[in-house]
């Protein structure tokens, strides 16, 4: 179902890991409430490994719900729930963790990113116009806008996805449309009309 949750969330790429130590730290901490009653003077000792175990470790008490700690004088076996784990997110990325699943989500708006999602906002709002403007479905317009730099940047980067998803056979940029609506996408400031075209 990749290319279903590709376009219902609007995101261009899904990878799936085997490890997420590239988007997530973790660290460990001993879970006091379980473990003090059950090891009393030995918390001490115990919280300085827990506390030093590497990532490799927790993902292996992770996986294998267990983990072994060698004490000096003699080993222990912890498991999963005895263990604190938190994960702390890498900058860039955004987490969402439930159970064993772990959704890491790159949030770095590259300029090809940011022009695309432009260029859909402006579909967006075409589609939103030509709905109010009480047009068919299936006719087709002209569009005009007021000069925008970055807003005809996005537009000519995405001039066929923009013409095909709205039913326009034209784009003309102007100074001024006294008639037309108010346009405001992602802070960049436009006007827009449509005309049935004929």
């Amino acid at each position: 179902i990749k290319d279903l949750i590709l376009s219902e969330i609007n995101v261009k790429e899904m990878e799936l890991l085997d490890d997420a130590s590239g988007v997530i730290v973790k660290s460990a901490k001993p879970n006091f409430k379980v473990l003090g009653p059950k090891y009393g003077k030995e918390m001490g000792k115990i919280a300085g490994k827990v506390n030093q175990l590497s990532p490799k470790d927790i993902q292996k008490l992770e996986k294998e719900g267990q983990i072994e700690l060698n004490l000096g004088d003699k080993t222990i076996t912890l498991s999963k729930d005895e263990v604190d784990i938190t994960a702390k997110e890498i900058k860039g990325w955004t987490i969402a963790q439930q159970d064993d699943v772990l959704v890491a989500l790159d949030i770095n708006i590259t300029d090809d990113l940011r022009q695309e999602g432009i260029a859909r906002d402006l579909v967006n709002r075409i589609q939103n116009y030509r709905k109010d403007s009480g047009l068919e479905v299936t006719d087709r317009i002209d569009l005009y806008l007021v000069h925008n730099d970055q807003l005809k940047k996005a537009a000519d980067t995405m001039t066929d996805y923009i013409k095909s998803e709205t039913l326009t056979d034209h784009i003309f940029w102007t100074d001024k449309l006294p008639d037309g609506v108010e346009l405001d996408i992602d802070g960049l400031q436009s006007q827009m009309k449509l005309e049935k075209t004929k």
